[in-house]
């Protein structure tokens, strides 16, 4: 874990050139994000894939290729996970055969070279399934009710812009916190063991955790359903139905 700390602090996005990018706004990062979600079911992979994009935004993209960036992503994060990975192909149907085979494996090398061919990176994912590790004996008989609602609330956060300020460890740890006071109010929702293994105090989640909770109530008005849809079927316990109470202060 102490490794993932270090890589995510080199590694993270850097939100002040991705924002400051002309061709990359908030409106073509979240498109992209909806359509990785919906075709990408495994939200480990959806994760590193919207990860990648992210950082991939640092780039100058021309004012044609904003969404020729969504396949290699994809293209190149398969190949790295899967033993049999879609073909190239496959990728030029997503973008509704906007681009072709040839443009996008032009674009995935420019992608690679970017990044030095080092396309491993933490996402909030990875800290997740520990820190969950860590909650889970204090909410035992809600246990997956627990994981899929802190797994929710951090997929959230990949159609919105504003988390990228945030590293990886932290939102995952917020969720971890939001997910508990979702679920249970009649305890304190941090604890020493959860910042033991966490490394943070409340007081370090304060913005974060308010930033979710606006996030899980939809405060801003997201149109982009594709997650909030996933997360309420019965499968992962329609924990896209449950809202939080206003935080208190005496939490942080």
């Amino acid at each position: 874990m102490e490794e993932e700390k270090r890589l995510e602090l080199r590694l993270a996005p850097p939100c002040q050139q991705v924002t400051s990018n002309n061709n990359i706004n908030e409106s073509t990062q979240r498109s992209l994000t909806k359509e990785t979600a919906f075709v990408f079911n495994n939200s480990g992979l959806l994760s590193k894939l919207v990860n990648v994009e992210d950082v991939m935004y640092v780039s100058t993209a021309n004012d044609k290729g904003d969404r020729s960036h969504g396949s290699p992503p994809h293209t190149r994060q398969l190949k790295y996970e899967e033993i049999c990975a879609p073909r190239v192909e496959e990728f030029c149907l997503m973008t509704d055969n906007t681009y072709t085979r040839d443009q996008v494996l032009e674009m995935e090398n420019q992608v690679l070279a970017h990044f030095s061919f080092q396309i491993y990176t933490p996402t909030p994912k990875t800290f997740l399934r520990r820190f969950l590790r860590a909650a889970s004996s204090y909410l035992s008989q809600r246990r997956l009710e627990l994981e899929f609602l802190a797994s929710y609330l951090t997929e959230l956060t990949l159609i919105d812009c504003r988390f990228l300020k945030f590293l990886p460890s932290v939102i995952a740890a917020s969720a971890v916190f939001l997910a508990k006071w979702t679920l249970d109010q009649s305890n304190h929702p941090w604890n020493l063991t959860l910042e033991h293994y966490t490394t943070y105090k409340t007081s370090d989640l304060k913005a974060s955790v308010h930033a979710l909770q606006d996030l899980q109530l939809n405060t801003r008005g997201c149109p982009l359903g594709a997650i909030r849809m996933k997360y309420r079927q019965e499968k992962f316990k329609s924990v896209a139905v449950l809202i939080s109470p206003k935080l208190l202060d005496t939490l942080f």
